[in-house]
Order: C-alpha cells, then structure tokens, then sequence
C-alpha cells in the first residue's frame, strides 16, 4: 500500500469517527445550533491534527462559497461551532 493510500484511509476513518461522535453529541445538546441558520454545513475538525484540517477546509472549499458553512470543534467532551471563513 503507497502511503497516500494510508494518509486516505487514515483522513476517512478519522472524519467518519469525528462525524459519530459529533452526531451524538448533538443528539443531547441540540442546543448548539439556536444561534445557526437553518441547513448549514458544518466541516468537522480535530483541534490537535492541524494537516486534517487543512485537508477538510480545502475539501469544503466550494461549499462555502455557496452556503453558511460552520466548522465544529471539539475540545475535551464537548463540541463548538463557529462560522467559517
């Protein structure tokens, strides 16, 4: 396996992990999106993995430019939202 073919892999586990806990995260603390609009998109980061997050904002490049996008963080148990720029 060539290791871009791990770095995929490794960016595709990571963001689905990030998506179940952010999912259920939201699940009980529906309160986080009172100050958002309706439909956003939200672009899930790792505040400790800063090549994981450069990937995602470039991915999600075109998006934003169409739509109120919001990045999700975590730090520590829970999770913060903040426009994306």
């Amino acid at each position: 396996m060539k290791n871009s073919e791990k770095i995929t892999q490794r960016f595709i586990k990571k963001d689905i992990k990030l998506s179940i806990d952010f999912s259920e995260y939201i699940n009980t603390h529906q309160d986080i999106f009172k100050d958002i609009p309706k439909n956003p998109c939200i672009i899930i980061t790792d505040v400790n993995d800063k090549d994981f997050n450069e990937e995602k904002l470039k991915l999600s490049k075109e998006i934003k430019n169409k739509k109120s996008c919001f990045i999700a963080e975590k730090a520590g148990g829970k999770w913060a939202l903040s426009p994306a720029t």
